[in-house]
């Protein structure tokens, strides 16, 4: 059983992470680009990438999603491994791309941050019922990376 405070600190932990998958994704849309300023995506997708995103940003209601994390029962967080220690190291391994991708922007680090993030965001959607709109806009961006 997850004690008040593990809860209070896991959701809070998992609205930060919400909030910040969804400032990464909208700059790798509008920013993504490589150390030698080569696009990440596709080139020939960069107009349907970014009308996608916009479509996004207009349908979901990130604070709809706060509002499921907060509404969520501590036992789903549990079972999904949301907290505590089993939160910490994927948020911890989600930091370390993060910081590798900002002093390194190549493609081979980009996806290991996108699926350390993928890892959270689906035992987060699991846990809570929260839209999977992010997951898919993030997943087809990471499909649409050229090698």
């Amino acid at each position: 059983m997850i004690d008040e405070r593990l809860e209070f600190e896991a959701k809070e932990r998992l609205t930060d992470f919400l909030k910040d998958t969804t400032a990464l994704v909208r700059h790798l849309v509008y920013e993504g680009i490589d150390d030698d300023h080569r696009p990440f995506f596709f080139e020939d997708l960069s107009d349907q990438i970014r009308t996608a995103w916009e479509e996004f940003e207009e349908d979901f209601n990130i604070n709809d999603a706060i509002d499921q994390i907060n509404d969520t029962d501590a036992e789903k967080f549990q079972a999904s491994g949301l907290y505590g220690s089993q939160l910490d190291l994927k948020l911890s391994v989600i930091d370390k791309w993060k910081k590798r991708f900002s002093k390194k922007r190549i493609k081979k680090i980009l996806l290991k941050l996108l699926d350390a993030i993928d890892t959270v965001l689906d035992s987060l959607i699991a846990a809570t019922g929260m839209n999977e709109a992010l997951k898919e806009i993030k997943d087809i961006l990471r499909n649409s990376i050229d090698e």
